[in-house]
């Protein structure tokens, strides 16, 4: 990759652009959750909580720039794919003139997606919270079972519904938000996801 010194909106901009394009050639089609959609919807949520969080510019495009790379290593790892992610995302941003200091706040933000998630800075809540941003969507059950028909084929994972719907109840009930606003806000959609699925069962 040739180097060129990017501005912040340009940096953001062609760095999406990248990651679409390394997921659309490189990734599997077994994966049906950890996918460019599910990077886009990262990325909106990532951009949600920093604004109703008041968080300044420049943390902001650290936190999107996270949630731009924090999966892409799924292209070439399933298990310790955030390392992956890491160096991808550090040769890419030092490419483009990325400060060093912003750097590592990236692949902080990313590391602490590992599972179990244990982020140690707000920036970091910020991309945790919006990674499991779909345990509050209005589609949760769709994109649950596009993660179940994933591990099906990459970990063959084998689970009849009642089962399926007991684990993800235990893992949503488990889980919290870190953030205040996620807390409050998406709180309310996780535990009304929560009774859709104890009344399928």
């Amino acid at each position: 990759m040739s180097t060129a010194v990017l501005s912040v909106s340009d940096r953001l901009s062609a760095a999406r652009a990248y990651v679409r394009d390394l997921l659309r050639d490189d990734l599997s089609p077994d994966l049906v959750f950890h996918n460019l959609l599910h990077t886009e919807n990262v990325i909106k949520a990532s951009r949600e909580l920093c604004e109703n969080l008041n968080v300044p510019a420049k943390e902001m495009n650290c936190v999107l720039l996270a949630a731009c790379f924090h999966d892409v290593g799924y292209a070439y790892a399933y298990h310790g794919h955030e390392e992956k992610s890491c160096e991808i995302a550090f040769d890419y941003l030092t490419g483009t003139g990325c400060d060093g200091e912003d750097i590592s706040t990236v692949l902080r933000c990313i590391r602490a997606t590992q599972m179990p998630q244990n982020p140690d800075c707000l920036l970091a809540r910020i991309l945790c919270d919006a990674d499991m941003s779909h345990l509050a969507s209005k589609n949760y059950l769709q994109r649950a079972d596009k993660l179940r028909k994933e591990w099906q084929k990459v970990k063959d994972f084998d689970i009849d519904d009642d089962n399926w719907y007991h684990q993800n109840i235990a893992f949503m009930e488990h889980h919290r938000y870190f953030t205040t606003y996620a807390r409050k806000v998406w709180g309310k959609r996780k535990e009304k996801n929560i009774r859709t699925l104890r009344e399928m069962i």
